[in-house]
């Protein structure tokens, strides 16, 4: 059985296809695709610790907001006090669930009576809540004399995120092409002389960002090659003429970067497609028109932040659209608990219908509010550091 060198250390060994797990698209943003034949465990750990999980923590709160589910299988992390509603902060949960950061109470004893006052995110936390704190104080629900719960259920929050990618994001960004590109050439070439520069770049080198990785407004991404608004794509291209190979990387439909894999191609001409949408799963793997140029886009590539903003609208616009479905949802689900309706059709009361279509109203109302107010804080920074 063939033995590679683990390509980010001169150290670690491991057999062909028994390499650690390397994805190509990071986990965390629901990625699938993978090569064993890159790396040790030692550098995934240690790369993953000092690039990847500043990454992911970056783009983090797009994951809670897609509920999407990881590479390794496991649920978007909850944003906490990610979510601003007046003065009050809540935490955001994948499943779209708004939940109060800080659960409000005040208690009261006199005259051997007890007075309260919960504002909780539903009657069960407010109960639970009741229950340990009588328990603690050594009282029953007796010796309550007046007791107020009030749930939090409301519209028209705002969420105010700024990405500022840093120097460690765009080494992260540098490996995930690297790692596309070592599922489509052999573990030999890999580890050849001609990926050094980017090698020695992802371990942190002094090399100039520019020279291998940019957050590129200016490079045209093939349209033809899509399967969503929110995908995630690798472009690999090299040229046997300008023994160049270049990556694009696009992720979750808008943050879009080229990346300089080798100044030394000896291989084949290349063009290839991997793009992944990370809630439907749904993939594209393929050979892909070629570009005449490559050096062109070296020379042309940078980042402009209108652009930017503008190239990232229908990510926002698919996550406004995913959270009125949540929201209208949780409304007709609540309206017909409220008047015992276990299915809606044409024999339901004329109640029922009506609270759906106020609540709704009054959610829409609030959410257009929210909008106009809210849609120029958005502010993206994909400059490097």
């Amino acid at each position: 059985m063939n033995v590679l060198d683990c390509i980010y250390c001169d150290i670690g060994k491991f057999n062909l296809g028994e390499g650690s797990k390397e994805h190509a698209i990071l986990s965390s943003f629901g990625g699938r695709k993978l090569s064993r034949n890159i790396c040790c465990e030692e550098c995934n750990n240690r790369l993953g610790k000092a690039i990847d999980d500043g990454m992911s923590s970056q783009l983090s709160i797009i994951s809670t907001l897609l509920n999407i589910k990881t590479g390794r299988n496991k649920n978007a992390p909850v944003q906490r006090g990610a979510v601003k509603l007046g003065d009050e902060s809540y935490n955001l949960l994948p499943s779209g669930e708004m939940l109060r950061a800080k659960v409000e109470q005040q208690w009261e004893t006199e005259s051997g009576k007890t007075k309260f006052h919960i504002v909780a995110n539903n009657e069960e936390q407010a109960l639970k809540i009741i229950e340990g704190q009588l328990k603690s104080r050594g009282k029953s629900l007796s010796d309550i004399e007046i007791g107020t719960v009030t749930e939090v259920s409301q519209y028209g929050a705002e969420i105010s995120e700024t990405f500022s990618l840093c120097e460690n994001d765009l080494r992260s960004v540098a490996k995930m092409a690297l790692t596309m590109l070592a599922t489509k050439v052999s573990p030999e070439r890999l580890c050849s002389t001609e990926f050094t520069d980017v090698v020695d770049y992802i371990n942190g080198s002094d090399l100039k960002p520019e020279d291998i990785v940019f957050s590129d407004t200016n490079t045209a991404f093939p349209s033809q090659y899509k399967i969503s608004d929110i995908n995630h794509r690798i472009f690999i291209y090299s040229s046997q003429v300008e023994h160049l190979c270049i990556a694009l990387v696009e992720l979750y439909g808008g943050f879009r970067f080229s990346v300089l894999l080798s100044r030394k191609w000896s291989g084949p001409n290349m063009s290839c497609c991997y793009a992944i949408d990370p809630v439907s799963l749904e993939k594209i793997d393929s050979d892909v028109d070629s570009i005449n140029e490559l050096q062109r886009i070296l020379v042309n590539r940078g980042c402009i932040r209108s652009k930017a903003i503008e190239q990232l609208k229908p990510l926002f616009n698919y996550i406004g659209e995913l959270d009125v479905k949540r929201e209208s949802k949780k409304i007709i689900d609540a309206a017909m608990v409220k008047h015992g309706v276990d299915t809606l059709n044409e024999h339901s009361s004329e109640e029922v219908f009506k609270t759906i279509a106020t609540d709704l109203v009054d959610m829409h109302l609030k959410r257009s509010r929210r909008q106009s107010r809210n849609w120029s804080n958005k502010s993206v920074n994909k400059d490097k550091f």
